[in-house]
């Protein structure tokens, strides 16, 4: 059975605020592995990640991400707390 490939693009413009927190967090943890992986002097291509360590990162950080993007979306000043 052949696999095809299902393209499901969306431009960061399309994205609700949840999806794009989601995304960022993605994004963080795998630049902070990749850091990690060059400072021990690793390949990053020959490390074995496990999914679970990695969701979890993105679902508390995903959090995190949201809020600060939503405070931005209502120009809410986070900085008088």
């Amino acid at each position: 059975m052949k696999r095809e490939m299902i393209s499901d693009t969306k431009l960061v413009e399309e994205m609700s605020t949840f999806q794009l927190s989601r995304w960022i967090a993605l994004f963080e943890a795998i630049n902070i592995i990749a850091d990690t992986a060059e400072d021990q002097g690793k390949n990053i291509d020959f490390l074995h990640i496990t999914k679970s360590p990695l969701n979890e990162y993105v679902k508390s950080t995903s959090d995190i991400v949201y809020r600060a993007l939503k405070g931005r979306e209502f120009n809410v000043d986070t900085n008088d707390r």
